[in-house]
């Protein structure tokens, strides 16, 4: 990533620019700092770059400012858990761990920003772990073959995968985006990773494994698709090619 400054409208904005090998447009994401992040094809020279934001001055100046998930868990009022809206209440002292209040139905955190945003990522972390091992359990009691071997999970926020699996040791990778969405969400996922510690590729063989695992997951695959996508790439987050 190279960050240079370039002047728009007469104001320097910091621009950091990342090439790509795949990628045939430019395109710009505005910052809630002020600054811009531009993705352009591998070669695209800095000059048809700046000359490209210059001409597109107008569309730059409007573009919706980006929120990186830190920022957003700083200043939401709801955040949804495992597919409900939940209030959140910033009322614990700085240092506190989030907690759930079953009467308001709602979260407990730091009244802190910066505080409350590490508090709420560690305690996703924690529901997601917890739900995606009893998961694995439920296909354990079913399934020896499943019960036999030691699988362990980590989670965090991912831009592309919903999941991921390693075999040596067997490690499962999950989104943490995963505790946004409603639990039969992660059941699929986690049997999806499991699948693939006896089906390396996405063959019949792994489908069949899979459907026994997870009955109708290809129509549910389809459904977390639309979901996904819908929280991954909301107006605010997606970068306008210029």
């Amino acid at each position: 990533m190279k960050a240079v400054t370039v002047t728009l409208a007469g104001e320097d904005r910091l621009v950091r620019i990342t090439r790509r090998k795949r990628q045939k447009r430019i395109y710009v994401r505005a910052l809630a700092d002020g600054s811009l992040n531009v993705s352009a094809p591998k070669n695209t020279p800095f000059t048809l770059i700046r000359q490209v934001l210059r001409e597109g001055v107008d569309e730059v100046e409007g573009l919706p400012v980006y929120m990186d998930p830190r920022k957003r868990l700083e200043e939401a009022r709801t955040i949804p858990v495992f597919g409900r809206d939940t209030p959140v209440c910033r009322c614990l002292p700085a240092g506190a761990s989030v907690a759930y209040d079953e009467e308001g139905a709602r979260l407990l955190v730091p009244a802190e920003p910066t505080q409350g945003a590490k508090a709420l990522h560690d305690f996703f972390r924690r529901q997601l772990l917890a739900e995606a091992e009893k998961a694995k359990e439920e296909l354990a009691e079913r399934f020896p073959e499943v019960a036999a071997v030691p699988f362990r999970f980590s989670c965090r926020y991912m831009k592309q995968t919903l999941g991921s699996y390693r075999k040596n040791p067997p490690r499962i990778s999950l989104n943490l985006c995963l505790v946004h969405y409603p639990p039969a969400f992660l059941r699929l996922i986690v049997s999806h990773e499991i699948t693939h510690h006896f089906h390396q590729d996405h063959s019949r063989a792994f489908h069949a494994t899979l459907e026994r695992y997870f009955p109708g997951e290809r129509k549910k695959h389809a459904e977390l698709k639309r979901v996904h996508d819908s929280f991954l790439y909301r107006r605010h987050d997606k970068p306008s090619a210029l």
